[in-house]
């Protein structure tokens, strides 16, 4: 298989990169394009460097090119611009790059953005609430519960803090950040899925936690998602959650250029309709507040919620 190589003094082999991902390349700026993966490579090859985990990145628009994100040792990245992806999965529509599927622009957001979200949190984003809510939660249950995290993303430091009390088992849309979490946090259980449609056994688990992930789902789905995380509470068994609270947050929400310049979605409501939801689920509010974060400097209000399943 020929390489075609960027215009931009590379000379870098996209090959490799398109047989990983099964897909062509094109080099038509009028295609409207997507693609997302991760494959283990040497497409990349410098005289210091010479072998790449590559992230494929999705292109958005008809303006957007391809970014492919070298990441070295887990850490060191590179941006190469220059080619197109002619997709073989899903098409986006429009100007606006939006999926017939949000859950699809949230899986490939992350799978592209996992390291530059990291960064963004560590760098960017003041977030009190998180630890205060993560103790609270923790301190609800017995050590050795049994606790599902909704959305663990990369086995960050909360995801590291239940596992080290708790018999931790952890979800995900995001390929990538569940390879991530399973280094990190080796002795956690961890799969790839999609919330809304992960299966568990009724009762199966003592605490449920969701950390800025139930914001991700589409919108209309968080009701019947509540039910679901009801039926698999035990009796007494915890709940938390942080949901968006922030003025005009209600409906849906599309960033057509998120971090690392990928789309990314998310839906809210308001605070009463919160309410609702929950109880509508069996869900007891137990302790609840609006806290507010600073992100890129300014303030980011979620709704933050403890309930027991009654």
């Amino acid at each position: 298989m020929d390489s075609i190589t960027t215009g931009s003094g590379g000379g870098v082999g996209f090959g490799p990169i398109r047989e990983a991902m099964r897909c062509e390349i094109s080099t038509d700026p009028n295609e409207v394009i997507a693609a997302s993966g991760t494959v283990s490579s040497t497409a990349y090859q410098s005289p210091s460097v010479k072998k790449y985990v590559i992230t494929v990145v999705a292109a958005v628009t008809r303006t957007t090119r391809i970014r492919i994100c070298c990441m070295v040792s887990g850490r060191m990245r590179g941006i190469v611009r220059g080619a197109y992806l002619k997709r073989e999965y899903r098409h986006l529509h429009g100007e606006s790059g939006m999926t017939s599927e949000p859950r699809r622009v949230v899986e490939n957001g992350y799978d592209a953005a996992a390291d530059a979200y990291e960064e963004w949190l560590v760098s960017s984003v003041t977030d009190v609430a998180r630890s205060k809510y993560l103790e609270a939660f923790m301190a609800q249950l017995e050590p050795g519960a049994r606790v599902l995290e909704l959305g663990c993303g990369g086995g960050g430091i909360t995801t590291q803090r239940l596992a080290a009390r708790h018999a931790l088992t952890g979800i995900d849309v995001s390929s990538h950040q569940i390879e991530l979490a399973r280094v990190r946090v080796p002795h956690a259980t961890f799969f790839k899925a999609d919330m809304s449609r992960f299966v568990a056994e009724p009762a199966s688990f003592d605490g449920i936690a969701a950390f800025y992930s139930l914001i991700h789902l589409p919108l209309g789905v968080l009701p019947s998602m509540l039910q679901r995380i009801a039926s698999w509470l035990r009796p007494g068994g915890v709940f938390l959650a942080s949901l968006g609270a922030r003025d005009g947050s209600t409906g849906e929400h599309y960033e057509r250029h998120w971090l690392a310049d990928v789309p990314m979605y998310w839906s809210g409501y308001s605070v009463p309709e919160y309410e609702r939801f929950l109880a509508d689920a069996g869900l007891e509010v137990i302790e609840a507040s609006v806290e507010t974060n600073i992100e890129d400097g300014k303030p980011a209000p979620f709704w933050w919620v403890i309930a027991r399943r009654a």
